[in-house]
């Protein structure tokens, strides 16, 4: 069972590298590298229990208590304060329309969720209400493992550093606002000048 578990956690550490090396841009990059880390876990927690290491059982309750803490009440607590406090950053940088607040509507239905939650609202609704106030349940769930691969491809793709060889350079835009380059593009902007600028030095060395 170790060997099988070791074989299929090395073979998704392989298709992760491929696809990252192939396009570190992906979204799935993220899914991937998240399903080699669990299996990755599965294969240290079987590998610390099957044997009588100490120190290995120890170092493998570190990840473990970190794959539980973000998928307990508390990472979902703590993703509300992300997507409220990544709302702000966003409706300041940029100006107050309704795709730059999805984030802030989001944040504000899994603080109702948990409020619900605690006032436990299941007990005052009909019996043919209770499948809709479960699929809630799974409709948090696939927002908050969609937002962990998004978050684990951003993560991911910061190791990328492209190389200064490069023929033109693609700054996305963002729209303006009252004819003025918003703070978000400006930055962008100023992103793609430093790049030109360092690349333009090692050329000319």
């Amino acid at each position: 069972m170790l060997v099988i578990l070791g074989i299929i956690t090395f073979v998704s550490l392989i298709i992760f590298l491929a696809s990252y090396l192939t396009d570190p841009r992906r979204l799935l990059n993220g899914f991937l590298f998240n399903t080699f880390f669990c299996l990755f876990i599965a294969f240290c927690i079987y590998l610390a229990f099957s044997t009588d290491i100490v120190i290995l059982k120890i170092i493998t309750i570190v990840p473990v208590l970190i794959l539980l803490l973000s998928i307990s009440t508390f990472g979902l607590f703590a993703l509300c304060v992300g997507l409220f406090l990544n709302a702000r950053i966003l409706m300041k940088k940029e100006s107050r329309r309704f795709a730059n607040s999805l984030s802030l509507i989001l944040a504000i239905f899994l603080l109702l969720l948990f409020l619900l939650r605690i006032i436990n609202l299941k007990q005052f609704l009909p019996m043919y209400f209770e499948p809709l106030y479960g699929g809630s349940y799974l409709i948090i769930v696939y927002f908050f493992l969609h937002l962990t691969n998004f978050l684990t491809a951003y993560l991911l793709y910061q190791f990328n550093r492209p190389k200064y060889n490069q023929d033109f350079i693609i700054v996305l835009g963002s729209g303006l606002i009252k004819d003025k380059v918003p703070p978000l593009l400006a930055s962008r902007i100023n992103k793609a000048i430093d790049f030109y600028w360092k690349q333009s030095t090692v050329a000319s060395l």
